[in-house]
Order: structure tokens, then C-alpha cells, then sequence
């Protein structure tokens, strides 16, 4: 696994190279859906291409670190995106 965000990036991308969703285009915006607690169906549903499955996402999820960068992360975003930065 290696990660790509370093302290200029913005982009928070966990990479697995094994990972369906990690190799996606979609990663960002499954992981935002993660983060705002969108259920595994709606994500296997939206992203049929991918073939997903409920054991992707978990796997997905155990990499991918949540609760320390993730929702940091999107919370700092949404913050800045309220105040019009």
C-alpha cells in the first residue's frame, strides 16, 4: 500500500493495489459516500461497472483511514466550502 498525500496535496488517496475501489476512477467519490455514511448498496449501486460487492467496500474501509484523515478531511472541505473560500 502506498500513500500519495503528502502536507501539499489535497487529495487524500490511500492506494491498495489489489483494492477494486483504490485502482478506480471513482475512489474520491466512494470514499466521500463512505465518509457521509452512504450504505454499501447505494455505492454498489451507483458504480455498476465496478462489480462490487459488500466485502470490497469493508476491505475498502479498513485501509482506508477514516476517521483520523478521512472525515478530518472532509469536514475541513465543507468548512471552507461554507465560509466561500
Amino acid at each position: 500500500m502506498r500513500n500519495l498525500n503528502d502536507e501539499s496535496d489535497d487529495n487524500l488517496r490511500l492506494i491498495d493495489p489489489r483494492c477494486k475501489i483504490c485502482k478506480s476512477e471513482h475512489l474520491e467519490e466512494i470514499n466521500k459516500m463512505l465518509i457521509e455514511g452512504r450504505s454499501y448498496s447505494e455505492i454498489i449501486t451507483k458504480f455498476p461497472e465496478l462489480k462490487l460487492n459488500k466485502n470490497n467496500i469493508y476491505r475498502h474501509k479498513e485501509h482506508f483511514n477514516f476517521i483520523k484523515a478521512g472525515v478530518e478531511k472532509y469536514e475541513k472541505v465543507k468548512q471552507q466550502l461554507d465560509e466561500g473560500a
